[in-house]
C-alpha cells in the first residue's frame, strides 16, 4: 500500500543498510537502528571504496528496498548521487550541508551536537573563556561558523574565525588569532579541510604550546590529544534514525521530515592533557556539568 508517494507499514519492510566502512561508531549506530526497526535487512559495507559503492547502489536499486539507510558521509553522499526514486535516510553524518544531503527523497540524522549546545557547554565548563578560535574552510563550514557567531553573543563569547584552504595556511591562521589579542580556547569543528591527521596535529601542538583547551566533537580526537568533546551516544542516533524511517513507512515524504540532531550526549575528557596543561579545575567543572545535564 502506498500513502503520499511512499510506503505504509502494513507489511514487513525491507531495509538496505549501507555503511561507508567498518568503523565501531557506525556499527554502534546500526545496532541501535536494528534493535528498534525490525524488518528484512540488506547489509552492505562500502569499505571506503567509491567504485564498490557504485556497484552496491546499482544492486540496491534493482532490489527495490522500502527504505535505504546510509551510515557515514561516503555512503550518504553517494546514495544521494545514485538513488532518486527510493527514500534515503542518512545517519552519522557530521554536516549534511557539506554533502548537499537534501532533496525530495532524502533526510536523516547528524552525528554532532547543535552549535548552541556546544557553546553552552563550553561556557559552563570554562566560564573564564571569552574568545574562542576556529579554523575553517568557508566552502565547507561557512554556515556553521556564521551560526556560531550568532549564538556566541548569548553566552558572552567572541568567535575568532580564521579561513584556510589547507594545512599550509595554519600559521597564517594562528597569526590572525595573535593579532586579535589571542584566544582562550580552540574549538575544532567538523570541517573536512581541518580534521585531517596532519592538520589536527598542527592544531594540537599549537594548543599545547599555548596552554589552550582544545574542544572537539568526537572521542577519537580526545584520545589523540584534545581536552574534551561533547559527542552523541551513537546507539541512540541509530534509534533516532529508525524514528525517521518509521515516519516514511507511515507515508510521510522524506522532504517533509527535517534533519534531526542527536538527543543524547556523552562528555569525553582527557585527564592526562588536563594535568599536563594545568586544567584540573576544568575537569571538575566538566564532571559537575555533565551530571547536571544528564550526559552519560
Amino acid at each position: 500500500m502506498v500513502v503520499g508517494g511512499w510506503v505504509s507499514t502494513s507489511f514487513s519492510a525491507t531495509f538496505a543498510v549501507i555503511k561507508s566502512q567498518n568503523l565501531s561508531m557506525l556499527n554502534e549506530a546500526i545496532t541501535g537502528f536494528k534493535v528498534k526497526c525490525k524488518g528484512d535487512y540488506l547489509d552492505y559495507d562500502l569499505e571506503g571504496n567509491v567504485e564498490k559503492a557504485k556497484m552496491v547502489f546499482e544492486e540496491v536499486k534493482n532490489k527495490k528496498p522500502n527504505v535505504i539507510i546510509t551510515f557515514g558521509e561516503l555512503a550518504s553522499a553517494l546514495g544521494k548521487k545514485y538513488i532518486e526514486d527510493i527514500p534515503i535516510v542518512f545517519s552519522m553524518v557530521t554536516d549534511p550541508k557539506i554533502y548537499q544531503l537534501e532533496g525530495k527523497n532524502i533526510t536523516g540524522v547528524t552525528r554532532v551536537a547543535p552549535v548552541e549546545v556546544i557553546l553552552k557547554s563550553l561556557k559552563a565548563i570554562m566560564p573564564d573563556v571569552k574568545k574562542v578560535g576556529i579554523i575553517y574552510n568557508p566552502k565547507n563550514t561557512g554556515k556553521t561558523v556564521e551560526e556560531a557567531m550568532n549564538f556566541s553573543k548569548a553566552f558572552n563569547l567572541q568567535i575568532l574565525a580564521a579561513k584556510v584552504d589547507s594545512e599550509k595556511d595554519a600559521e597564517r591562521a594562528f597569526k590572525i588569532f595573535a593579532a586579535s589579542g589571542g584566544i582562550d580556547a580552540f574549538w575544532l569543528i567538523p570541517d573536512p579541510t581541518v580534521i585531517t591527521q596532519t592538520f589536527f596535529k598542527i592544531i594540537r601542538d599549537y594548543t599545547f604550546a599555548n596552554k589552550l583547551p582544545l574542544v572537539a566533537y568526537s572521542p577519537e580526537f580526545v584520545k589523540a590529544g584534545a581536552l574534551m568533546a561533547l559527542s552523541p551516544a551513537y546507539t541512540t542516533i541509530g534509534e533516532q534514525t529508525c524514528n525517521t524511517v518509521l515516519q516514511i513507512l507511515d507515508g510521510t515524504s522524506p522532504s517533509q521530515i527535517p534533519v534531526f540532531y542527536p538527543k543524547v550526549f556523552m562528555l569525553y575528557f582527557n585527564l592526562t592533557v588536563a594535568k599536563q596543561l594545568g586544567f584540573e579545575a576544568i575537569a571538575t567543572n566538566a564532571v559537575l556539568y555533565a551530571g547536571s545535564q544528564g550526559y552519560i
